[in-house]
């Protein structure tokens, strides 16, 4: 490629950085999963029926479980006795948004999402820890900002599908609507019916990768007679892939499985990762710096958004669904 055509395509792509990294399609493999009573279909706030009750406090119990297990990690010291606030991600859905806050500070050290099953289940579908969780109100209002907008001016609701269509849907007083992403707060060229399509396809996509996954290791979910917990685990100092631009001018791995790229972050070989989402309408760009393995479940990439101090945990079965990935060589341990 001529380097005249290359900057022109660079630029291209990089006006459509956001400044995060979601990862894949739909909670795709059930990475953790434990029982717990039937879930209702609908979770409006209102609602106070003993049965929802009774679910939420088990869900408030199973992520308390997870936070303990996670804070044993010096980069999640932070979640030891955390407080955790739950609430639903839209309406209809089967996603908690747990937020997490120090005991300590008061102030917030990550998050977790918590999908719902319909066979009463519930399981860890992506998690973060650092300066930049999911739904944080203060990168909404930064980038309404740069549009010289104010969210005094909107209605903000959450909405999330999965890890790369995880959004504030905004909607002003004359009925227009607006979305931004869930990570960066930065506004989306998409409209109600983008959101409608990706997050249908997210569930179909959802559904597949979780059969095909069990189907290619017989791994099954965790039960409550036996907890699950990390097995192994690295992060490495990780560094900038927009240095490289390696999504240009490299050639992705080809169609790898989990085992492949868990092999890879064992070894110290930082991933870069990118991934186009909402019909080519936006591009996400980050970097695997690392990997999280659970008991009995499938693996989290430890993923590093670009233009964020936090680290988003991501199945990496998800993310080989949704994006690609490329070696970057041999990363210092952090």
């Amino acid at each position: 490629m001529a380097q005249s055509s290359l900057r022109a395509a660079a630029a291209a792509l990089l006006a459509l950085m956001l400044g995060a990294l979601p990862a894949a399609a739909a909670a795709a493999a059930p990475p953790l999963s434990l029982a717990v009573s039937k879930a209702p279909s609908r979770y409006a706030s209102s609602d106070k029926a003993p049965a929802e009750d009774a679910f939420r406090s088990r869900l408030q119990a199973q992520a308390a479980s997870w936070r303990d297990e996670l804070a044993r990690l010096p980069e999640f010291a932070a979640w030891k006795s955390a407080e955790l606030r739950l609430e639903p991600l839209g309406p209809g859905t089967h996603a908690w948004l747990a937020d997490v806050f120090a005991a300590d500070s008061g102030e917030q050290a990550g998050y977790m999402i918590l999908n719902a099953k319909e066979d009463g289940s519930v399981e860890l579908g992506e998690y973060g820890v650092g300066e930049s969780p999911l739904f944080r109100e203060s990168a909404l209002r930064q980038g309404l900002k740069k549009e010289g907008k104010s969210l005094a001016d909107f209605t903000a609701r959450k909405r999330y599908a999965s890890p790369f269509a995880a959004v504030w849907r905004l909607q002003d007083g004359q009925g227009r609507v607006r979305y931004a992403d869930a990570a960066s707060g930065e506004l989306l060229p998409i409209s109600d019916a983008d959101w409608s399509r990706w997050a249908s396809d997210a569930a179909r996509s959802a559904s597949g990768q979780a059969a095909a996954l069990h189907a290619a290791t017989s791994q099954k979910p965790a039960s409550a007679t036996k907890p699950v917990h990390l097995a192994s685990h690295r992060l490495f100092a990780g560094d900038d892939p927009l240095q490289r631009l390696s999504w240009l001018l490299q050639r992705p791995l080809s169609a790898p499985t989990e085992a492949q790229l868990l092999q890879r972050l064992q070894a110290g070989t930082a991933l870069d990762y990118a991934a186009e989402a909402y019909g080519g309408k936006a591009l996400f760009i980050g970097q695997a710096a690392g990997f999280h393995r659970w008991s009995g479940a499938p693996a989290f990439g430890a993923f590093r958004m670009a233009g964020s101090a936090g680290i988003r945990y991501l199945p990496l079965v998800d993310a080989a669904a949704a994006g690609s990935f490329y070696p970057v060589g041999d990363v210092a341990t952090a």
